[in-house]
């Protein structure tokens, strides 16, 4: 499969509002009021419609945050002030690579001659309690250029979500199971700072490389042909809640995430297997 078939190309340019499912039946039953002289009743009350009068109701105002640092005009300016001023990165930027810590942690066990597995989107969160398994997206499935699957999410609510990503403009956050959401931005190159800014690239051959050569193997990671297709190890959340007898207590939360997919949505039965553990006061051990 070639790098053309893969590679997603972001625009910043505007694009006309495109209407929803529910404002064009809005639209038709005012016309049809208009029409016969009736009172308009809002079809947001109709069942087909109530998720999409959900997501209006809880839709928040977000931001664009700015230039796309990740498009190929911005990706060569990077590389041009980098080899003017010899550098081997440039930290006016994001950078998208893997996490340098487990760099540090591979250069130890290879000094000291013990074995070093670097993390995987299999072994990252697999001691969490999670209702739900992770949904890997094939790699021929549409992305959402403007959306984060954002999975280990037992424990959180809307607001804690959307707090987790409060630095790059998140608008809405989108359910589909106990375990995972998706949290919605203004446009792509708002999701795609979300993605670098939160976490690190996990990748099948992670720091695969001798610690002398890693600077130059992270470096390799193209943001626009990986970050679609790649799970990332987000920095954790901390949860501040109460105990069963009221007392003040901090859960860390560990995360993982990918961009989303148009498959990660909710199943119409989930409900039914549903936990609700964010209606459950967090119990302390014995």
């Amino acid at each position: 499969m070639t790098e053309e078939k893969h590679q997603i190309v972001f625009s910043l340019e505007q694009q006309d509002h495109a209407k929803s499912a529910l404002e064009e039946e809005r639209e038709k039953h005012r016309l049809r009021a208009q029409r016969f002289g009736t009172n308009y009743k809002d079809p947001a009350k109709l069942p087909k419609f109530a998720q999409e009068a959900r997501k209006e109701r809880f839709k928040r105002e977000g931001f664009a945050t700015g230039i796309d640092l990740f498009s190929e005009e911005e990706q060569a300016k990077k590389a041009a002030r980098a080899k003017k001023y010899g550098l081997t990165e440039d930290r006016q930027s994001l950078a998208y690579a893997p996490d340098p810590e487990e760099a540090k942690k591979q250069a130890r066990a290879k000094k000291f001659g013990v074995d070093y597995k670097p993390p995987t989107a299999d072994t990252v969160l697999q001691k969490a309690d999670l209702f739900e398994p992770r949904k890997d997206a094939p790699e021929d499935i549409p992305r959402r250029e403007n959306a984060i699957y954002l999975y280990g999410v037992d424990l959180m609510s809307s607001a804690d979500c959307l707090a987790y990503f409060e630095d790059y403009g998140p608008t809405l956050v989108e359910w589909i199971n106990d375990s995972s959401c998706c949290v919605v931005f203004e446009d792509a190159a708002s999701t795609r700072r979300a993605i670098a800014g939160t976490g690190h690239p996990l990748t099948q051959d992670e720091l695969s490389t001798a610690p002398d050569s890693l600077d130059e193997h992270m470096m390799d990671l193209d943001p626009a042909v990986n970050m679609p297709y790649l799970w990332h190890k987000g920095r954790d959340f901390y949860k501040r809640t109460k105990d069963a007898k009221g007392k003040d207590l901090e859960i860390k939360i560990p995360l993982m995430y990918r961009m989303a997919t148009d498959l990660d949505q909710k199943d119409p039965h989930a409900e039914k297997r549903s936990r609700y553990l964010w209606k459950v006061r967090i119990r302390q051990p014995p």
